[in-house]
């Protein structure tokens, strides 16, 4: 008996502490788990409506433009009773009548279905430029996606299509710049070379990209199909090859179909004026709403391009230059590369002291992918892709001015000293925001972009803690913190979104719409297979 005492000792001394250890041990275990849950807590929604189109698409039908073969969304409603008939292609203009133009009326398609993580909000602050699901004030009951433009405690200001903010303290506004990631994810489509029209510009409709070179220098010269243009021989002059801003309308693509041979339609199309970029949405132009085709001059683009530099005898051996330009407000903004050295320098006009510079790859042969931006006054540069870090800010302050006839010819790129070539050219524009006082009319009484943006109010908004500015990306058809007049009960006006009221971050796009034809084919998939989704559409939400 003696023998199990210190057993006995031994075990009833030991259950207590085996029992807290596993109490301990059991608390931490379920604060982990309870703390993973929270980290990848998330929320599946579709979204019901264009306002945060072209980024995430609502109800909307895919299309292929019957003229030039862009693909493009475009938005419809919910009821089936108001299906739209057509709309305009963003890139060429078309003015596209289903009936007439396919041989079907092309399908509709649910909205984007996204996941929201919780997490980021729980435990971090909204950054501007989020999108953020939230509920929507009036009906605490309804959701709605945004994207976040102004933060606690600031005055903020929008005018002239962009965002200005003055926080607590601060004497002046200052734009606010948008990240590089954001910058790529909010630029919306102007022309895509990619889906010219050469048959077209044949019968007279002016060739966006047309060249440009000083008098007995050599010219760029485009392929039959207008999508590439040569530099053959180097120059010592700059060879340019510049974009015209000449958009035809319905009346310009009536004459092509029904008189394309006529003297009168080409003298017609000669005359299409050169005109600034507008907030052109092609997802609003449907038949049955008020089609909206843009009436507000958009200086921020952006300009795309492939550059081959080819190998030449008659190469300048002091090497050549490649310079990329866009205009905002009558002014030029370059980035100018050393193609000796691959040496980049930014240039602004009225900013001589203004001259970031930076190393890149785009010296001696090859071919490169060439992004240059202008947006929320910063100029930004990617090779090939990768975002090119320059020595000083690429930032710059210059007073505002409306748009000039220089803006109708708003990109260019130009070479000296070297053979090239040149490619897949795109032109893009960053998101216009409205004022209320150009949501609610004013682009439907004049559609002259110059005149247009000639002296106009600002829109305000004051912030207090704990309150958040949303806006949607497709501006023209968002119904956001512009356009809500509820008041509180003091009569004040409640344009914001209070901090426990947002859900949480827009995160992923996880199921695009399903398929309805086999891609790159148009043959319709049988309706047993019309479940498979777009999986090439599936996305970060930037």
């Amino acid at each position: 008996m003696k023998s199990q005492s210190p057993t006995k000792q031994v075990v009833t001394s030991h259950l207590p502490k085996d029992t807290v250890r596993e109490t301990v041990e059991s608390i931490v275990v379920a604060f982990i788990l309870a703390f993973l849950f929270r980290t990848f807590e998330a929320e599946a929604f579709v979204i019901p409506t264009g306002s945060m189109a072209p980024t995430l698409m609502g109800q909307h039908k895919d299309l292929d433009c019957p003229q030039c073969g862009f693909t493009f969304q475009v938005g419809v409603k919910e009821d089936p009773r108001w299906d739209i008939s057509g709309c305009t292609c963003p890139n060429c203009r078309y003015v596209i009548n289903f009936e007439h133009d396919y041989d079907r009326i092309p399908t509709s398609f649910k909205g984007d279905r996204i996941i929201v993580s919780k997490f980021p909000y729980e435990f971090g602050d909204p950054s501007r430029w989020d999108v953020a699901v939230f509920k929507y004030p009036a009906t605490a009951k309804t959701n709605f996606i945004k994207r976040i433009v102004g933060l606690p405690r600031e005055r903020l200001r929008v005018l002239h299509g962009n965002i200005y903010t003055k926080p607590d303290g601060a004497t002046d506004f200052k734009i606010e710049t948008k990240p590089p990631e954001k910058v790529l994810a909010m630029l919306q489509m102007v022309y895509d070379n990619d889906h010219c029209l050469p048959n077209y510009i044949a019968k007279g409709l002016p060739a966006r990209w047309t060249s440009a070179t000083a008098a007995g220098s050599s010219a760029w010269q485009p392929s039959e199909d207008y999508r590439t243009f040569e530099l053959k021989a180097p120059t010592q002059d700059q060879a340019l090859l510049r974009y015209e801003h000449r958009t035809p309308d319905a009346n310009d693509w009536a004459a092509l179909k029904y008189n394309p041979d006529s003297p009168n339609t080409r003298q017609r199309l000669s005359e299409i004026p050169a005109d600034p970029v507008v907030d052109f949405c092609a997802y609003d132009t449907g038949f049955r709403d008020e089609p909206y085709l843009g009436a507000y001059a958009v200086g921020d683009l952006a300009l795309e391009c492939e550059l081959e530099i080819l190998r030449s005898e008659q190469a300048d051996p002091r090497g050549g230059e490649a310079v990329l330009e866009l205009i905002e407000g009558g002014r030029a903004f370059r980035c100018r590369i050393d193609l000796s050295t691959g040496d980049a320098t930014l240039l602004a006009d009225d900013l001589p002291s203004f001259k970031p510079t930076a190393k890149t790859a785009v010296r001696g042969t090859g071919r490169h992918r060439l992004r240059f931006s202008n947006v929320d006054d910063q100029l930004l540069v990617w090779v090939d892709d990768a975002l090119v870090a320059f020595d000083a800010p690429t930032r710059y302050e210059l007073p505002w001015q409306g748009p000039s006839e220089r803006d109708g010819t708003p990109a260019s790129i130009a070479v000296r000293g070297v053979a090239a070539r040149l490619s897949h050219l795109r032109v893009l524009r960053d998101v216009y925001y409205l004022t209320e006082q150009e949501s609610r009319g004013i682009a439907s009484q004049d559609n002259n972009p110059v005149a247009l943006n000639g002296s106009r109010e600002p829109m305000e908004f004051t912030l207090a803690a704990d309150q958040f500015l949303v806006f949607g990306d497709n501006s023209p058809k968002s119904k956001d913190s512009r356009l809500w007049t509820r008041s509180d009960e003091f009569g004040k006006p409640e344009y914001y979104v209070s901090r426990e009221l947002l859900i949480g971050k827009a995160m992923f796009v996880y199921w695009p719409h399903a398929l309805d034809t086999i891609p790159g084919t148009g043959m319709t998939l049988p309706p047993a297979l019309q479940w498979v989704p777009n999986f090439a559409r599936r996305r970060f939400i930037r």
